[in-house]
């Protein structure tokens, strides 16, 4: 089983060379993924390492909890929610005419496009 999370660079207090922050700008974002494993004494390692890949380069960096802690103090990221592109996708792709039960069919496929906009919207922001 691996947990992961997806972050979104918010500020940049200096540049890092750990390959998947190096080229890291305001805006762009970094996935976090670690298995959930034994480590220690029989599996040679005695620490977990998070992968972080940077998915506009393509560049992955490998760091402990010690190492992460080190390379997370030069940037500040907000987590974004993993479910909202999804779920962006399924609303986008809903017609009004699934959501129709009646009545005046002008008024009602005005104000559903409405509100999808305003959904979609507010999706993109987290």
């Amino acid at each position: 089983m691996t947990l992961k999370t997806t972050g979104t660079c918010t500020k940049i207090h200096k540049k890092s060379q750990s390959p998947a922050f190096k080229d890291l700008q305001i805006g762009d974002q970094i996935e976090f993924s670690i298995e959930i494993k034994a480590v220690g004494r029989n599996r040679r390692s005695h620490a977990a390492y998070i992968i972080c890949l940077n998915p506009k380069t393509q560049n992955e960096s490998k760091l402990s909890f010690n190492q992460i802690g080190k390379t997370l103090d030069c940037f500040e990221f907000e987590e974004i929610n993993q479910d909202y592109e999804k779920v962006l996708d399924e609303i986008e792709a809903k017609e009004p005419e699934v959501f129709y039960a009646g009545g005046r069919w002008d008024l009602y496929k005005d104000g559903f496009m409405d509100a999808k906009r305003e959904i979609c919207d507010l999706l993109k922001k987290f």
